[in-house]
């Protein structure tokens, strides 16, 4: 099964215990090709920061994709709304059967 977890506002950070890192662990391990979806934010030595825009396998053969945030108005607006343009492109290339 292609399985995709959206994580747009929860700044995935790779290595973490949440649940968040967890689920895709385990769906791999079940044997389904796995992808994250996130911000371009992650925790760096305890803060907040940003990491980038980035499509690279981790752990597990999890695909994780960092997309940046379509800017609204301003840097404040945009974290607000967090509206991504690219996830439809994204979704009809991975074509997920569970979101």
């Amino acid at each position: 099964m292609n399985i995709l977890h959206m994580d747009i506002n929860c700044h995935y950070t790779e290595g973490m215990l949440y649940q968040d890192n967890a689920l895709p662990k385990v769906n791999a391990d079940d044997g389904h090709n796995v992808t994250i979806i996130t911000d371009v934010y992650a925790y760096v030595n305890g803060k907040l920061e940003k990491v980038g825009v980035e499509d690279k396998i981790i752990s597990g053969g999890i695909r994780l994709i960092r997309v940046e945030y379509d800017r609204i108005l301003n840097d404040f607006v945009t974290r607000k709304i967090q509206k991504v343009s690219k996830i439809k492109k994204l979704l009809e290339e991975i074509r997920p059967d569970s979101i």
